[in-house]
């Protein structure tokens, strides 16, 4: 598959979906916090993976009363505005960088700035 000027090389029947419910189906109980984040076509599949988890847990929390079936928070977010399968977006991999560092709880006043040199797309400080 050609994506972006990337060359990604997997088995067939083997995505980004399949891994995240493979992952997420081997705890026993879901983790509170889910956080997808992707910038094309391959990770359509995974978001649609989170969405699919979460509902099966659900209906299990239902039957089984087992909360903890359930994320409390599950995000997928896509890179860029465009139709996707993910709840939420941000416009560039400048976004997704001041999201994890929001997320972390880390205070920073150093200015943050992706370069675009040779050896490809590199974080800055």
């Amino acid at each position: 598959v050609t994506l972006k000027g990337v060359i990604e090389v997997v088995p067939r029947k083997l995505n980004k979906g399949l891994v995240v419910k493979n992952v997420l189906r081997r705890k026993r109980d879901l983790p509170d916090f889910i956080m997808c984040i992707g910038d094309d076509i391959s990770d359509e599949k995974m978001f649609t993976a989170v969405f699919s988890i979460i509902a099966q847990g659900s209906a299990g929390a239902l039957t089984k009363k087992n909360a903890s079936l359930t994320p409390k928070h599950a995000f997928t977010i896509t890179v860029g505005k465009k139709v996707s399968n993910a709840s939420y977006f941000v416009e560039d991999a400048a976004d997704v960088a001041g999201l994890l560092i929001k997320l972390s709880g880390n205070k920073t006043n150093r200015a943050m700035s992706w370069d675009n040199d040779d050896e490809g797309l590199a974080m800055s400080w």
